[in-house]
């Protein structure tokens, strides 16, 4: 079997005699919740948000725009609207002004930890 075939669905799928996959573990709505935080980090700006984020705990929407790639303040509202509807960011207003931080738990604690394991690995590529 090439590497070809396996990629493009050809290939014959043989069950992993024993596999102990992760999302058989999980109830179907934890399968769903980490699926969709994968989804999240999914976009170049979303992860641009979690980055900062996990360096200024929490920031306003107008200050977070200033540190992405979004062009526009719509649009980055639109992405802070999807992770906070995934359960990932929490909002905080203050009169008129939205500040925004990574939810406390697991899911926030989840997205730190690739985040940070992602800076290590650039930063060690580099050298």
């Amino acid at each position: 079997m090439t590497i070809d075939a396996v990629h493009s669905g050809d290939a014959e799928r043989d069950p992993v005699p024993d596999a102990d996959h992760l999302v058989d573990r999980l109830r179907p709505e934890e399968a769903k919740a980490l699926i969709e935080v994968c989804k999240m980090l999914g976009e170049k700006i979303r992860l641009e948000v979690f980055d900062v984020l996990t360096r200024t705990l929490e920031m306003h929407v107008a200050d977070l725009q200033q540190q992405t790639s979004a062009a526009t303040q719509p649009a980055l509202s639109h992405h802070l609207g999807l992770m906070r509807a995934s359960g990932l960011l929490h909002a905080r207003r203050d009169g008129k002004h939205i500040f925004y931080s990574i939810v406390p738990g697991p899911r926030g604690d989840f997205v730190r930890k690739v985040i940070e394991a992602w800076k290590e690995s650039a930063l060690e590529s580099q050298n």
